[in-house]
This record gives C-alpha cells, structure tokens and sequence, in this order.
C-alpha cells in the first residue's frame, strides 16, 4: 500500500523553515545603505471640522518619520504575525530611501509570509541589486523559489551563497534539501553531510540527511540521523514524525507510533503527524484507531484530501464500502486530479458489483495517471468479469509493456486468450508466468486446462499435478 497524497516527508530547510534576521539586527544590518533622512512634516491642514482634525492627526501618529522607525515597526508587526501591517511598513521605509536594503530583504521575508513568493523574490531581488556582498540575500531568495516550485532557480541561488560563503552549513542545506525535491539523493546526502562536518550541531543538517537517506532507502542511516536531530533538539515534531515513518517502513510500528504519538504531543493542532500515524495504524492493521487518526486530521483540516483517502480505506478495510465510497467522493471534490481516490474508490464499486461505475472509475484513474499498471490491470480484470475479451485484452498488454517481470498479468493474459480459444497463445503466457514465477501453481493449472483443450492429456496430467503439489486448488476440473 503506497502512502498516499499527503506530505508528510517535507524539508525543514526548504518548506517549513524559514529563517529571519533577528530584530535586533534588523535595525543595523545594512543600515549604512539607509540615510537618515526625517520624515518630512506634513504641512498644515485647514480643519473643517473636529473630526477631519481628530482623523488627520490619528494618520500623521501612525506614519513613521523614519526608515529607522519604519523598520522597527515592521519587525514588531512581523513579531507579532501582523504580516500585511509589517508589509506596509516596510513600504514606507523603501519609499522613505528608496536604496534601503533591509526594508527590501525584511519586506520580502513578510512577502513570503503571506505566501506571495514572487513578489517576495522581486523584493530579494531588488536588495541584491543594492548589496550584491549581501551573501544571506541569496539564501533568502533561493527558499522563495523552493517555494514557488522554481528548483533550478533555488540551486543556482544556493549555491552562489556557497561560492561567497563556503562554510555556510545552512546554505549546503538547503541546497541538500532541494535536490532531494528533484531526486538527486546522492548530491543531497553530500550537501547535508558537509553540512554536518561544517556544523555537527545543526540538528537541520541531520534532519534533512534523513529525508535523502529515507528517500533512497537506508532506512538504518536515516532513522540514525533523525534520532541524532532529536538529541540536538528535543521539540523537533518533525523528526518524531519521519522518524516514526522510517520505523514504520521497516515494519516496527510499535516504535513508529510512539514516535509518531511524541510529534503529536509536541504538535497537537499540526494535522500531519495524526495522518501519519493513521497511515501507520492502517499499515499495522489497527483499522479503528486509523479510522479515529484520520479523523482528528479532517476536524483540523476539513480540506484534506488524504485524510478522507486514508479513512476511506480504512473503512474499506473493515469491509463498509459504502462509507469507504462516500470518503473516496469527497476526496475527489477536494482534489480532483488526483489518481488514487478514483481507483480505490472503483475497488470498492467492484467489490459492491457495480462493474460499471467501477470501470469508470479506474479510467479516470489511468487518464490522470496513465504509467499506473496495476490501475490497467483491474480494469482489464473487471472487463473479464463482464466477459469483454476485447477489451480486457488491450489492458493487460499495457501492463506487460509498462512491467514486463510481472507474472499475474501473463497469467491474465493467457486467461483472456482462453476464453477467446487461442490455446496456443494461453499457453505461451502461462509458461512465460512460470519462467518467471517458478511457484506459480496457478500458471501451472491453466496451462494445464490449455494442453486438455489441445488434446495433449500427458502434458495436462503434468501440469494439473504441478498445480496441486504447490498447493493449487482449482475451482472446478476440466472437463
């Protein structure tokens, strides 16, 4: 069972993480670039009136009178998680000194706040402009194009903050986590590995190793890197949570959930660590406490899509289709072009007999995924149950194109060119099946069933004794 939709393997570095300049620097860093120029004093207004005065006198209070000023605001607004006051602040600051590179970098960073990278990256863009020496600006640019999805752009940011400052540990790590984005874990492994000889007391460096490591399958290095991360930081519900994954992925799901149960602890109202751990009880076979995991995620978050597919298969575990149905629906209202809703949720239509609404299902599946064999090998099995040979056929040699070492679909194969009477082609299959699947004993009993229909008893007698030595049992003898 693949995990499905939601992310839960994610960077620190890269998409939770995003680290400021601290405010007490932010009011020297760079200052130099911003003159001190006041504010100038707005002329006299004629008053017509007690209220115009009261208003204008409230607006003259609120603007600052320097970019200073506009820039201490700015960081308490920030501080504060007032992102669009701090915004306007820094706005007033660059309109007072249109050089000042710290209300760029400082507005940028809110931008990013707000989820508005590309003005965010205008922003950086702008401060670099300024003070292209300014190495930090890099980084900060570089995490608004992980971001806006840019990876390329980021790698290239990256590693200019790297050429300027080759003993940056948090800039390899950043470069470190977005190549794993793009699936390079070999040159992720290296980045974070040097950023830990850099920094052996970064706990993100270990972290996001982990990611690389986990990602490419050693498990072992990557669990001993998450576990090194949470001695250095022992509130890291992050790799809690990757670590109970990495121990649910070897299959030690006590471990898993006690971990995934410390994310929680750290992080109650963050909806992930509870869909990881209803993966890991579903994995486990604990289909209640799954159904109850998955749960809490959708009072958290009413628009997660992976919580209803998740919960939805736990229900389909339990054997409730329809309610499995209903979660599959909604997933599918949520997130319409994903694969996976459609196909289960055409498991379920099929195991309710509803082969038609099943095989639709299955088709919207394979056009929003069309490299998916197993979705074109149920769907050419629910052809056969409707007896379409004609259709069915095409399927399974779709699913031999995309996995050739895959024996059930020779078997299939050779089943749809038995009910068409091509013995000859079945048995071709049926053998192909057993050359890749010795053991296969129901390769052997078709094959059998072929060579009857041949007339060849011999061979049919060897092959139907085959089938019951590997513990076939057939439904029914040939005739």
């Amino acid at each position: 069972m693949h995990r499905e939709v939601m992310t839960t393997r994610r960077p620190l570095a890269a998409i939770q993480r995003f680290e400021h300049v601290s405010m007490k620097r932010a009011t020297s860093v760079r200052m130099a670039d911003c003159s001190m120029r006041a504010h100038p004093f707005c002329r006299r207004v004629v008053l017509f009136g007690t209220l115009t005065w009261f208003v204008s006198s409230l607006l003259l209070a609120a603007e600052p009178k320097s970019p200073v000023e506009a820039l201490e605001r700015g960081n308490k607004y920030l501080a504060a998680g007032r992102v669009d006051a701090a915004i306007m602040a820094y706005t007033v600051a660059i309109r007072l000194t249109p050089n000042c590179v710290e209300g760029y970098r400082r507005r940028g960073h809110a931008l990013v706040k707000r989820g508005d990278f590309a003005a965010a990256i205008a922003d950086y863009s702008d401060a670099i402009r300024l003070a292209p020496a300014y190495t930090a600006t890099y980084r900060s640019r570089g995490q608004a194009y992980v971001k806006k999805g840019e990876l390329d752009k980021a790698l290239a940011d990256f590693s200019e903050n790297i050429r300027r400052d080759p003993k940056d540990a948090k800039a390899y790590c950043d470069r470190g986590v977005t190549y794993w984005q793009k699936g390079d874990c070999v040159k992720a492994i290296a980045d974070c590995t040097t950023a830990v000889h850099l920094d052996p007391k970064y706990p993100v460096a270990y972290y996001d190793r982990g990611l690389a490591y986990a990602k490419a399958g050693n498990l072992a290095k990557a669990i001993a890197d998450y576990t090194e991360a949470i001695l250095l930081n022992p509130n890291s519900s992050d790799a809690y949570e990757e670590r109970g994954l990495a121990y649910s992925d070897t299959g030690n799901f006590e471990k898993a959930v006690a971990d995934l149960s410390d994310a929680i602890r750290l992080a109650p109202k963050d909806a992930k660590p509870y869909y990881s751990r209803g993966y890991t009880y579903l994995r486990s076979g604990d289909v209640d406490r799954a159904i109850k995991d998955f749960t809490e995620v959708i009072r958290l978050d009413s628009r997660s899509s992976a919580a209803y597919f998740g919960r939805g298969r736990a229900y389909g575990r339990r054997g409730d289709w329809n309610k499995a149905i209903v979660d599959y629906t909604k997933a599918i209202q949520i997130a319409p072009t994903s694969a996976g809703p459609y196909a289960d949720r055409g498991g379920a239509y099929s195991e309710l007999g509803n082969l038609s609404k099943a095989i639709a299902d299955y088709s919207e599946a394979i056009r929003l995924a069309p490299g998916n064999a197993d979705m074109y090998c149920a769907r050419s099995q629910l052809y056969v149950q409707k007896h379409d040979a004609e259709k069915a056929l095409p399927d399974v040699v779709e699913v031999i194109r995309l996995k050739p070492d895959f024996a059930e679909a020779y078997a299939l194969r050779a089943g749809i060119y038995m009910a068409k009477g091509d013995w000859n082609k079945a048995i071709a299959d049926f053998t192909a099946a057993i050359k890749l699947k010795p053991g296969f004993g129901l390769a052997y009993y078709g094959r059998g069933l072929a060579y009857d229909k041949k007339g060849e008893k011999a061979k049919a007698a060897a092959d139907f004794a085959e089938a019951k030595k590997l513990g076939h049992k057939p439904e029914k003898k040939p005739d």
